[in-house]
Parts: structure tokens; C-alpha cells; sequence
């Protein structure tokens, strides 16, 4: 019961890490470069670099399968 309840708060706080990267990532994109601020710039710059660094099948191959996951759980 408690392992359960680890687990459920560990992927709680994965998902509201990623949730702050999207909204930091969308703030510096209306904002722009100049005007979003330190770690809205720092955070864009990194994600932006990471993205760049990653080969494209290996984002390809990634969103098919989250996209599998996702319908066959759908599904289920």
C-alpha cells in the first residue's frame, strides 16, 4: 500500500516537472527570447539544444509509441 502511494506521488511529480516545461517552453515562445527572463530563457535554450541534439527517428519512434500506448490503453 505504501510502495503504491510512492510510486502514484513520484509520477505526480514527474507529470508537474513536464507540465512546467511545456509552460515555460510556450511562455518563451509568445515572449519571445529578449523578454521571457533568465530561467524562462535557460529552460527554452536547454530543451530547444536537447531537441537538437536527439536524431529525428529517435523522436519519431518515440511519439509512435506513446501514441500506440496511449490508444491501446484507450482501448482497454
Amino acid at each position: 500500500m505504501m510502495i503504491k502511494k510512492i510510486i502514484q506521488m513520484g509520477w505526480n511529480i514527474v507529470e508537474l516537472v513536464f507540465v512546467l516545461i511545456l509552460l515555460c517552453l510556450a511562455v518563451g515562445i509568445v515572449l519571445g527570447p529578449d523578454q521571457g527572463g533568465s530561467f524562462i530563457h535557460g529552460v527554452s535554450e536547454n530543451a530547444m539544444a536537447f531537441v537538437r541534439e536527439v536524431p529525428a527517428g529517435i523522436i519519431l519512434a518515440l511519439s509512435i509509441s506513446v501514441g500506440l500506448y496511449w490508444l491501446i490503453k484507450k482501448r482497454a
